[in-house]
């Protein structure tokens, strides 16, 4: 069993939702901390911007009303939660387009084009 998912499962819809408000707030931390730390390009903000994303997403759909009342000045509207969500999802691609899927498929392509370069 997926004990995750068994907690998920137990909580209350309320909880669900406070949860997630704190995950927001936790989250935009997170992100300035990071960004501080590892610059603006590091795998690990794509995580946190993606993270964040899907979190605003679901409270944007279920419920809006606690989200903007977290007190957060940067989310204070709907509109800000929403462009503050579409913020986070481009910058996750951003990121994630800079980084290979497959490091070894890539490292072959590489090593493939230095072998053609050099003939």
């Amino acid at each position: 069993a997926d004990l995750l998912q068994d907690g998920v499962n137990i909580m209350t819809k309320h909880e669900r939702m406070m949860l997630l408000c704190r995950t927001v707030g936790s989250a935009i931390h997170l992100r300035e901390l990071q960004t501080e730390m590892y610059g603006e390009n590091h795998f690990e903000l794509a995580r946190t911007n993606l993270e964040l994303t899907q979190t605003i997403e679901e409270l944007l759909s279920t419920s809006p009303k606690q989200l903007v009342n977290q007190g957060i000045p940067s989310l204070d509207t709907f509109q800000a939660c929403s462009a503050e969500e579409l913020r986070s999802r481009k910058e996750f691609e951003r990121i994630r387009d800079m980084y290979p899927y497959d490091t070894e498929d890539y490292i072959k392509s590489q090593q493939q084009q230095q072998l053609k370069s050099t003939r």
